[in-house]
């Protein structure tokens, strides 16, 4: 049972990962043609890495609160709505609330998986 558990947590994260990096090298050039300067680019690829080291410890606090799986669920379900929020975004204010909406996903996603799969594995498999 804890096995199974495990790959689903896996599996969970390689879906989570995979959207990231399918979308992220063309990034940029999504942001310039919605008329952002080089300067807007940089902001909002900085303001996810300060989001997530605001924001981490406070989300998985949450997590731990209200459960591990649900939150999980939640950020999932954040991730992958976010993923097509990006779609509609016609102009770079909208960019800068949607990365926002994308960071509290990517904090609270990646503790939580973490605390998961350490708490359905034994210490050996670990050492």
């Amino acid at each position: 049972m804890t096995v199974n558990r495990i790959y689903v947590v896996n599996l969970s994260a390689t879906l989570f990962v995979l959207s990231w990096a399918v979308t992220q090298p063309i990034y940029p050039l999504y942001v310039l043609e919605l008329g952002a300067t080089t300067f807007e680019l940089g902001i909002l690829l900085s303001l996810s890495s300060l989001l997530q080291l605001v924001f981490r410890i406070p989300l998985t606090l949450l997590g731990e609160r209200i459960g591990r799986v649900r939150m999980l669920l939640a950020s999932l379900l954040v991730s992958s709505s976010a993923a097509a929020l990006y779609a509609l975004a016609r102009s770079p204010p909208h960019l800068f609330l949607l990365v926002i909406y994308q960071s509290v996903a990517t904090c609270s996603y990646n503790q939580i998986a973490m605390s998961i799969c350490l708490l359905y594995t034994s210490p050996s498999p670990r050492d």
